[in-house]
């Protein structure tokens, strides 16, 4: 199909520039980078894999549109799972010096799930918080739990006082029964 193909020219590409800034990134003994040419570079190996991400979405909105999105759901921990998705906004957030306030509780939340599109929607949410964000803001992220659901929320400002203004809210059926 279209997608696939145009997945192939995208990827082929983009891996060779994540190829080579891989390169760039290990010890060179006596010609190490500097703090801010290695920063540079993170900052190309970042922005590749978020293309190589935005390349994956589109072909999963394909997979969507055809009934074909492979769900492969199990028990999540659902905070350290969040919490491993906050870096791949980094540069979006100081690039708007914004602040972040991580409150997702330190417990285990535990939820029936696939991980992966956990992660998809949850660095979607991140990444909406930080482009209709307004500089200097914040981020607010947190998880809560009623007695049948679970509900992730990301939350930014959007004037000077307001926090929360936009709020994005996903909720993900909370397995019960489950023993510690």
């Amino acid at each position: 199909s279209f997608l696939s193909r145009l997945s192939h020219e995208l990827r082929t590409p983009l891996n060779a520039i994540l190829g080579f800034a891989q390169l760039l990134d290990m010890d060179h003994g006596d010609k190490p980078l500097s703090p801010t040419q290695h920063q540079q570079v993170g900052w190309i190996l970042q922005s590749g894999q978020q293309l190589l991400g935005l390349v994956d979405e589109v072909l999963d909105l394909s997979k969507i549109e055809s009934g074909q999105v492979p769900l492969h759901p199990q028990e999540v921990d659902v905070s350290p799972l969040l919490r491993a998705c906050l870096p791949t906004v980094e540069s979006m957030r100081e690039h708007q010096h914004l602040s972040l306030r991580d409150e997702l509780p330190a417990q285990a939340l535990q939820a029936w799930a696939d991980p992966q599109r956990l992660q998809q929607v949850f660095i979607n949410l991140l990444s909406n918080a930080c482009k209709y964000n307004r500089p200097g803001g914040a981020i607010q992220v947190r998880a809560t739990e009623d007695a049948d659901h679970l509900f992730i929320e990301v939350a930014d400002t959007v004037t000077e006082m307001t926090m929360v203004k936009h709020h994005y809210r996903a909720g993900v059926p909370a397995q019960r029964g489950i023993e510690d």
